[in-house]
C-alpha cells in the first residue's frame, strides 16, 4: 500500500489539426482493485491480455469525461503501458469548432479511495494550464483562447 493516492491526466490539443490526445496515469494496484470491485473480475494489467484492456477501457471511460464547450468528446482508447507502479492509459479524440472552454472530469478511483487526487495538465497549442482536483471534486473548467 502506498501512502498517496494520486493520478495524472494530461491533455494535449493541436488547434490546427483539431486532434486531442489524452494520457491518464494511475497506480496499477489501485485501478485493478477498483475494476475488481466494480465488475467482480480480477485483472492483471501486466499480462496485457485483450480482456484486461477492455475492462480497463470500460472503467476509465465511465470515469473520465471531457467536454469541448457544450460538446461531449468521445474518447478512443489507443492502449496502455505499465511504468513501475503506474499504468499510463492513452486515448484520443477530435474537436470541432472553436470552444471557449474545456471541461475535464475525472472520478477514477473515487469510489474506492477517499483521498484520491488528480493533477490535470492541459496544453492547447503552446498554452499550458494546470489544476488539481481531489475527491469529491471531480471537474475543472479550463478557459481556451
Amino acid at each position: 500500500m502506498h501512502p498517496y493516492f494520486v493520478g495524472v491526466t494530461e491533455i494535449k490539443i493541436e488547434p490546427k489539426s483539431k486532434h486531442m490526445s489524452v494520457s491518464c496515469k494511475l497506480f496499477v494496484d489501485d485501478v485493478q482493485e477498483a475494476i475488481f470491485q466494480q465488475t467482480g473480475q480480477k485483472i492483471n494489467l501486466s499480462a496485457k491480455r485483450p480482456q484486461d484492456q477492455l475492462l480497463l477501457k470500460n472503467y476509465l471511460l465511465s470515469k473520465l469525461k471531457i467536454h469541448w464547450g457544450n460538446t461531449h468528446l468521445p474518447l478512443t482508447m489507443l492502449g496502455y503501458d505499465i511504468e513501475e507502479e503506474g499504468v499510463w492509459c492513452y486515448f484520443e479524440s477530435s474537436i470541432r469548432g472553436k470552444g471557449k472552454s474545456l471541461v475535464v472530469c475525472n472520478r477514477a478511483l473515487y469510489e474506492t479511495l477517499e483521498t484520491q487526487t488528480h493533477f490535470l495538465h492541459v496544453t492547447y497549442g503552446t498554452v499550458k494550464q494546470h489544476w488539481k482536483i481531489s475527491n469529491p471534486e471531480d471537474c475543472h473548467t479550463f478557459g481556451m483562447q
